[in-house]
């Protein structure tokens, strides 16, 4: 296949940088897709905008960089050839078939040339997280529609792109690698040159995957939304075989318009104190199902998704931590401050963007978090201490519907699993009332979420825990102030503007 690449006279010696990859990655995409249709693969350098033409990709001047900083969008017009332009979407509703597969490949072609699974991940991470954050508010696409039903005032908006591509890896997850590639090569061969549709998509796959792809398409696609899982419990049990049968208990939940969705397939891990671990998939109907698994050990603790593969409305990852520090687990909006250890431990953080389950016992003028909570799991060695850093925000689309008035005060609720009721605990709040953080100390496995007390209920926390025995006065002014703390031992003092800037610090002896 003949490769003619046009561009400025300035930019010549820029091309072999820029494409220097470029059959390999036609290559990847022939192996995964199917053979490339068109009689010449082409690029043209032009003023603006990057387009799919056939035989003739157009790309900026300034993506021509001498090196592969611009790779992933060579990439992503390159598998237009085959969805877009090979097979096209039906309708400009159905957009997210040409460039959510796109977007997708523009992810996927690096993990198949350089083998970097951790970058991957974390480039799906990042966009998988900023589709829940953002995809539905202003920001994004304003609302949350059916990826088949998207307006056409967004047809190129955040859905058809990179919710479209989060849903590919979803599904590439549902199937496994080898059913999902050699259903999408087959289906593109059976509809070539025409155009498709998500119901036309769903019955082929099923066709040839045997499998029922009704549930899927139903929960990621023609719904608007995204299916939330988690575990809620487990069992052990010992059987015959020195074996250990577990028992699951799992649930779903969605992001979104209600919507409750079948034939979900969930990715489990099991890991004992001794870090062994083993996974098994869970299927299951409705909203709540359970699945008993054999497992070689007896597991301490038992983590969804652990690879980030399913895309569902969760941002989560895990860390090893072997020495004190600070650590970032990121899309989870929450950090931690390790000041002691004395072995390995293995913290995984899920940041859940759906509803915490409500309280048992309601306690009037109490209201919890309607968007998110988190989820704390691992391996925690004994001697392993930590301080847990929450982010809030009443702005950002993080806590807007929680945090409405200066009046209401802030808290942080804890459970150590859904057996439990939601009890209040202990933190120090760092920052005004819209924006900053709760520090948890001494932090355990199992789930946080934010609440409020709205104004005259209970008793009033001021923005410095009555630990630390602060006073400030006079309060307002607009000049001097006197702070004085009633403690027997130093610290330190950190003032804060109120969009959460550190102002200045202060060591109190």
């Amino acid at each position: 296949i003949p490769i003619d690449i046009y561009v400025r006279p300035q930019d010549t010696n820029k091309v072999a940088g820029t494409y220097v990859n470029l059959k390999e990655i036609l290559a990847i995409y022939e192996y995964r897709m199917g053979p490339y249709s068109w009689d010449r693969v082409g690029y043209t350098g032009t003023q603006l905008g990057a387009m799919e033409h056939a035989t003739n990709i157009f790309v900026p001047h300034s993506t021509i960089s001498g090196n592969t900083s611009n790779e992933s969008l060579m990439a992503h017009e390159l598998a237009h050839m085959w969805m877009g332009d090979k097979v096209t979407c039906a309708s400009a509703e159905e957009m997210w078939i040409n460039e959510g597969w796109a977007t997708f490949f523009g992810m996927y072609y690096a993990l198949a040339l350089y083998g970097d699974e951790d970058g991957y991940k974390q480039e799906m991470r990042a966009k998988h997280g900023s589709v829940l954050q953002y995809c539905h508010t202003p920001s994004g696409d304003g609302s949350y529609f059916p990826l088949n039903q998207i307006p056409q005032q967004y047809t190129y908006g955040m859905a058809a792109y990179d919710k479209g591509a989060t849903v590919c890896q979803a599904l590439r997850f549902y199937l496994c690698d080898s059913l999902f590639f050699g259903a999408l090569a087959s289906f593109i061969d059976e509809y070539a040159f025409n155009d498709v549709t998500s119901y036309q998509l769903r019955d082929f796959m099923t066709s040839y995957t045997g499998i029922d792809m009704t549930g899927f398409f139903d929960n990621f696609i023609l719904n608007a939304g995204t299916p939330h899982y988690s575990i809620d419990s487990f069992a052990v049990g010992l059987n015959r075989n020195d074996l250990y049968d577990v028992t699951v208990y799992v649930k779903q939940k969605r992001k979104g318009p209600a919507f409750t969705g079948d034939g979900n397939v969930m990715e489990i891990m099991f890991m004992d104190d001794n870090w062994n671990k083993f996974s098994d998939t869970v299927h299951f109907d409705g909203t709540s199902g359970r699945s008993v698994k054999m497992v070689p050990f007896m597991p301490s603790v038992v983590i969804v998704d652990p690879e980030e593969k399913m895309c569902d409305a969760t941002t989560d990852n895990y860390r090893t931590i072997k020495v004190p520090g600070n650590y970032s687990f990121e899309k989870t909006f929450f950090s931690l401050e390790v000041t002691s250890i004395t072995e390995s431990a293995f913290v995984q953080v899920t940041h859940n963007w759906a509803p915490p389950d409500s309280l048992k016992q309601p306690v009037p003028g109490l209201r919890l978090s309607d968007y998110r909570y988190w989820r704390i799991d691992g391996i925690l060695p004994e001697g392993f201490q930590a301080t847990g850093k929450f982010t809030y925000m009443a702005n950002n689309y993080l806590d807007n519907t929680l945090l409405v008035s200066s009046m209401d005060t802030l808290v942080i609720l804890y459970r150590k699993n859904a057996g439990e009721d939601w009890q209040e605990i202990e933190f120090e709040k760092v920052g005004p009332w819209n924006v900053g953080n709760i520090l948890v100390e001494d932090i355990q496995a199992g789930e946080y979420t934010l609440a409020v007390k709205e104004g005259g209920v209970g008793s009033y926390e001021p923005d410095f825990p009555k630990k630390n025995g602060i006073e400030v006065y006079p309060n307002p002014s607009t000049g001097n102030f006197m702070i004085k703390a009633k403690s027997d031992h130093g610290g330190e003092l950190r003032i804060y503007h109120d969009t959460g800037s550190l102002i200045k610090t202060m060591r109190i002896n």
